[in-house]
């Protein structure tokens, strides 16, 4: 049996399983109500369709291909999930991997892909004949069975278009949250009013992602269908976030060797700390890295290059470390805002901490540490 035809054949176990065995659960930046399915439920499923035993560390992601304009399921549609994979080398230099699994949809529009990693911030997008979803997050979590259904609509034909409209609140008072950014796609932007509501005008129609953020709030992304000359409701709840306190509560021997050496290190000064409610306001890290007083971005290229003063009234590029090892600044365009928990910048070499000095004599720097979820997840 096929992929394809076993996850046809296997979509009303999926959907019994669910409702008999477990609860369902929101996920903030999934864009839908995905599912923990019992262990028994993934292995059957894996077994099925997989023909192999369940690896802990990957998953299963189906669903179903559309067309938003006349509803019809789409055969030989082809759907992509792409990740990045960042890993330190023996020079202690972090190489960058970009993977990607793709596959079809059957006669009746149905994909399904194995050996997708769960620990992994993953997207996925669906075309044909021109006509294309957005890319969709698919956050890491615990979940092994993923459904993401998809619907092609068409980006550039300005006749087809939509709008979306909502309110956005605040989780925890349920009072409208003012001034959050809501943004679709990567391109269009608006901010939500007074009363939490926003409008989105010409949006391309098919399925499209929508993010929130706002200072000291999580960011939420969702999953959205855009029908052409229709309006598309919206309503978001989004929490308030406690920085690294979030990540204490779990955190391993070295999450919280991390975590004490970020405090000490604001304790002495001499530098300058961005944590994570204060950086999921931004867009990429281009606008973080410009906060800090004494520093020069350059996006020439699409790269991101850092230039900070030194003692002798020059500039020169910062050291980076990531997550603890020594990287270089074409790291700073691989990485997802969602995946960063915070940002040092020490402007001068005097001022960076012992065990982040250049070794070499000639070179007198400043310093950037990042450190992401990657680290704290170890």
């Amino acid at each position: 049996m096929s992929v394809r035809a076993a996850i046809l054949a296997l979509g009303s176990l999926v959907v019994l399983a669910t409702r008999a065995q477990t609860q369902e659960r929101v996920v903030e930046m999934g864009g839908a109500a995905d599912s923990v399915l019992s262990d028994t439920v993934v292995a059957r499923l894996w077994g099925t369709l997989c023909g192999r035993a369940a690896p802990k560390d990957s998953g299963i992601v189906y669903g179903v291909v559309r067309d938003v304009k006349t509803r019809a399921v789409v055969s030989g549609a082809y759907v992509d999930v792409t990740w990045t994979q960042l890993t330190v080398d023996k020079k202690k230099q972090v190489q960058e991997r970009r993977l990607k699994l793709d596959t079809k949809a059957d006669e009746r529009g149905v994909f399904g892909m194995c050996g997708i990693p769960i620990g992994q911030f993953l997207r996925i997008g669906a075309g044909n004949a021109g006509r294309l979803s957005a890319l969709i997050d698919l956050p890491p979590g615990q979940r092994q069975v993923i459904r993401r259904d998809l619907m092609l609509g068409a980006e550039r034909d300005t006749t087809e278009r939509g709008v979306m409209y909502g309110m956005l609140r605040d989780a925890a008072s349920g009072g409208p949250l003012a001034n959050a950014r809501v943004v679709v796609d990567d391109s269009a932007e608006v901010r939500s009013g007074d009363d939490g509501r926003f409008i989105v005008r010409d949006v391309a129609t098919g399925t499209r992602q929508i993010e929130v953020f706002s200072i000291g709030m999580v960011p939420v992304a969702a999953a959205i269908d855009i029908y052409p000359n229709d309006s598309t409701p919206v309503t978001l709840a989004v929490r308030h976030v406690t920085s690294l306190d979030v990540v204490r509560v779990s955190a391993s021997a070295r999450a919280r060797r991390i975590i004490d050496g970020l405090e000490e290190r604001k304790k002495l000064g001499g530098g300058y700390l961005l944590e994570a409610g204060e950086l999921y306001a931004h867009t990429d890290l281009a606008t973080v890295l410009e906060e800090f007083p004494g520093t020069q971005i350059d996006r020439s290229h699409g790269d991101i290059t850092v230039w900070t003063p030194t003692n002798a009234g020059m500039l020169c590029q910062p050291d980076v470390w990531l997550d603890g090892a020594k990287s270089a600044q074409n790291v700073f365009p691989m990485l997802r805002m969602s995946e960063i928990v915070a940002v040092e910048m020490y402007p001068r070499a005097e001022s960076v901490p012992l065990q982040y000095k250049n070794s070499s004599a000639k070179r007198a720097c400043g310093a950037v540490l990042l450190w992401t979820t990657w680290a704290f997840a170890r």
